[in-house]
């Protein structure tokens, strides 16, 4: 490894050497080849074990997408300081190889969950024949992490490249990076901790004899430090503690709360034993769950009604609805496909929630009697809280006030979720205090009220700003 006048020669300086423990908050989705037709979107597995794997190169897009939103901005495609770290993009012919180098994690501790989904038209609807079905890992499975980080004498300065690998790590730890599919509806939700890093000196040779007789599968031998519970304090521990990138260019707005359900909720989920009933709440590892789709899926639809009733035309509301939501190029191919700005959380129902079984039966609608063996019996749950959480991302003032309009709705039970809101499942009620959360250009702006209390003046005054704004974007945009 001794640099000559070859372009693709590097002479290294040292390696540092990351692993973790990764373990999921939510369920998360990582997708594999199809073969066969028994599941729509399958999870991908290890040719060897057979167990599911997280591959290396999921994890570097979304290390890469976060320290880009970090540097530019959230979805900013400008050329920005994470090309040292991630080596050039897709499109650049002479961008560098990346020197970071993460490796696939194999699962070994969790079993797979099949889930039902079905596209929805905007008005709320399902589409015909958009119905499919997903694996996800269950909440609660672990990962093995590991990064090694390349260090050259002509490439980027070690300084440089721990500054963006700290603050990337920094963001995967606390749970603000999320893996795989529907991440914007709450799923791969994850957090990292465990903490070991070692740096191998590849100037002298006992520093490479020592990286060529590393083995990071035997922790206790070849990392000196134990295991620490965040990437800080284990570069504390090695002496050396890089500083994390400055100006924060994201932007987000959050509001945020535990709300009440009143009644009943049916979330369906078919059973697979014969004794099973009909229909039962969503159940993940004994933990009763409202995924984000279905959140956003109601929240879409009551969209268009709020803006329809403020007088916006059809035109005005589908291009605000898109702009949030975003558009599927697949179902409308006049608009360029884009991903969500909007992030729902999944959760868990918590709180004593208590499943009852009732028997039910199906009525003709045009004789009023009993339709012939139309017996059948569900299993929803009754009571009990679920954390309500939605974050919008490069958020403008009018859209901020979309927002809380939406989450009022949620909060006082005029947006029910999942099925069978017809006959009063899904309601939510107010639980007590609403968290308020703003990010702008790194700083975060935290506020919060009681709902059923009276609200300070100047967060009265901030929140009626926000609705103000949107009916004023309205106006302005019926001008035009």
């Amino acid at each position: 490894m001794i640099q000559d006048n070859q372009s693709n020669k590097r002479t290294p300086i040292c390696r540092w050497v990351v692993t973790a423990g990764l373990r999921l908050v939510t369920a998360a989705h990582f997708g594999g080849p199809n073969p066969d037709d028994r599941v729509d979107m399958i999870l991908l597995r290890d040719l060897d074990s057979g167990n599911f794997m997280l591959p290396g190169a999921s994890m570097a897009g979304a290390l890469r997408s976060a320290l880009n939103d970090v540097s530019t901005g959230y979805r900013q495609s400008c050329i920005s300081s994470t090309d040292h770290l991630f080596g050039g993009g897709r499109r650049d012919d002479d961008g560098d190889q990346s020197p970071l180098y993460v490796y696939d994690c194999i699962c070994e501790n969790a079993g797979s969950a099949l889930r039902d989904g079905v596209a929805i038209s905007p008005e709320g609807i399902a589409k015909d024949r958009a119905k499919f079905d997903y694996e996800v890992i269950p909440a609660g499975a672990t990962f093995p992490l590991r990064f090694d980080l390349h260090v050259d004498r002509d490439g980027p300065s070690e300084e440089a490249l721990l500054s963006e690998l700290f603050t990337a790590l920094r963001l995967l730890e606390k749970g603000e990076i999320p893996l795989g599919a529907k991440k914007t509806r709450g799923l791969g939700r994850c957090l990292a901790t465990n903490w070991r890093l070692r740096r191998f000196d590849l100037t002298t040779q006992k520093g490479w004899a020592e990286w060529l007789g590393f083995d990071a599968r035997n922790q206790v031998n070849s990392f000196a430090m134990q295991p620490q519970e965040s990437i800080e304090d284990a570069f504390k521990s090695s002496g050396r503690v890089p500083g994390v990138m400055n100006n924060d260019k994201r932007t987000f707005f959050s509001v945020s709360t535990d709300a009440i359900i009143d009644g009943s909720m049916l979330i369906r989920s078919a059973g697979s034993a014969p004794e099973d009933p009909d229909m039962a709440q969503l159940s993940e590892n004994g933990h009763h769950i409202v995924p984000g789709t279905s959140i956003a899926g109601v929240l879409r639809s009551r969209c268009l009604r709020i803006l329809k009733s403020m007088g916006t035309t059809d035109l005005l509301s589908e291009k605000i609805v898109r702009e949030i939501f975003g558009t599927d190029q697949t179902a409308n191919m006049n608009y360029k496909g884009s991903a969500s700005r909007l992030r729902t959380m999944e959760t868990a129902i918590t709180d004593g929630p208590v499943d009852l079984i009732i028997n039910r039966i199906r009525i003709d609608r045009f004789t009023g009697g009993v339709v012939e063996n139309a017996l059948f019996d569900q299993k929803p749950v009754f009571g009990g809280k679920i954390h309500i959480e939605l974050r919008l991302f490069a958020p403008s003032s009018h859209e901020k006030g979309l927002l809380m309009l939406l989450f009022k709705d949620l909060i006082t039970g005029n947006i029910p979720i999942g099925g069978e809101s017809s006959i009063g499942r899904g309601r939510l009620k107010s639980g007590g205090k609403v968290d308020l959360l703003e990010m702008t250009q790194g700083k975060e702006i935290p506020d919060s009220w009681n709902p059923e209390e009276k609200a300070p003046l100047a967060l009265q005054e901030r929140l009626n700003s926000f609705v103000g704004d949107l009916k004023a974007y309205i106006a302005k945009e019926a001008m035009v």
